[in-house]
């Protein structure tokens, strides 16, 4: 009675969630919410066909669509000439592709670094900016180098600023308003050009019309006018120095007062001179390496004193010697070659 009784065993109950069956029936409720391989494989398929339809569309989008385009091209502080050929280069560039088939007629797509170079390879610029915006913007901001004078070189009229350095080239408007050239180049130049050579009046040559005919400064070298050659200058290159440059701006300025209007130059830049041929048909030559006003001055003196009425027989008047000055007459008529000091005021 008092004995040890067995204790009695307490009941398990079974932890259904802890089995490897979700329930007594045998049912994984975790199981069923991880998809089948079929259905992962299906919903990789549907992602990727997603993704590939909205990459194509932002594609085309960016691409071909039309709201991206370029039309509205703003071309600043250009010259009418200069904007024409601006916009021309615009247009050449929107018309390059990509690999051969992708358009860069669209905001992204376009490339403005290969118009900015475009642009400096014809002309020689203070300043350019190239920029886009969207949606559709394209902006080219230039400021332009003033021509100072004009050299031929081939068969192109080139445009250069006070320092010597090529701008651009000319255009036929610009060619045309050149109404003063060498004979031998007027005759080859004209067909093209569409004009006619104008012979000056021999009143004007005599000095009584005291203006250059030119609108700037010429300078020639009086040969290969038909064809274009190896190395010639581009824009942004030096050709003439800038006491050469100062000195034909000057001698193209003050002549016209001093012996008569000046038709054009030829420059010698290893000797620092240059020869001015006037329209009374005799050539002055001139050095970067004297003051311009001394030149003149002997010039002034020399024609008044030395030449006199003998204009029509003169060949040139060489000046660039500080001790002598030089004078030759044409050939057939007196006096020859003669040369003097300097003479007093």
């Amino acid at each position: 009675m008092f004995g040890l009784q067995p204790r009695p065993q307490r009941r398990k109950f079974k932890d259904f969630a802890r089995n490897q069956y979700g329930h007594a029936g045998g049912f994984n409720h975790r199981s069923s919410r991880k998809p089948a391989p079929a259905r992962r494989a299906v919903l990789a398929v549907f992602l990727a066909a997603l993704a590939a339809v909205v990459v194509g569309t932002v594609f085309w989008f960016v691409a071909w669509g039309g709201t991206l385009r370029v039309t509205e091209i703003d071309v600043r502080g250009a010259s009418p000439a200069t904007e024409k050929r601006i916009r021309a280069l615009v247009d050449e560039s929107l018309a390059e592709r990509i690999l051969g088939f992708l358009p860069r007629t669209n905001v992204p797509l376009f490339d403005s670094a290969a118009l900015e170079s475009a642009i400096r390879r014809n002309f020689f610029l203070d300043s350019l900016t190239v920029t886009t915006r969207l949606p559709r913007n394209l902006t080219v901001e230039v400021k332009e180098k003033q021509v100072r004078a004009v050299m031929i070189s081939g068969s192109r009229f080139l445009g250069l600023d006070a320092s010597g350095f090529v701008v651009r080239d000319l255009t036929d408007k610009e060619v045309r308003d050149i109404v003063d050239l060498p004979e031998d180049m007027a005759g080859l130049m004209a067909p093209s050009l569409g004009a006619e050579q104008i012979v000056l009046p021999k009143e004007a040559a005599g000095g009584s019309v005291r203006k250059n005919r030119n609108p700037l400064p010429l300078c020639v070298d009086g040969t290969h006018y038909d064809t274009a050659r190896p190395g010639d200058p581009t824009p942004g290159k030096q050709v003439f120095s800038p006491a050469i440059m100062e000195l034909v701006m000057t001698a193209y300025s003050r002549l016209p007062d001093i012996a008569g209007p000046v038709r054009w130059f030829k420059v010698d830049e290893a000797g620092e001179s240059v020869q001015a041929t006037l329209t009374d048909g005799w050539d002055a030559y001139f050095t970067s390496a004297l003051p311009f006003d001394k030149q003149g001055s002997n010039l002034v003196l020399v024609l008044k004193d030395k030449v006199k009425d003998r204009i029509a027989d003169l060949l040139y008047i060489d000046l660039r010697y500080n001790e002598r000055i030089f004078i030759k007459y044409k050939e057939g008529t007196a006096a020859g070659d003669s040369s003097a000091a300097p003479p007093k005021p």
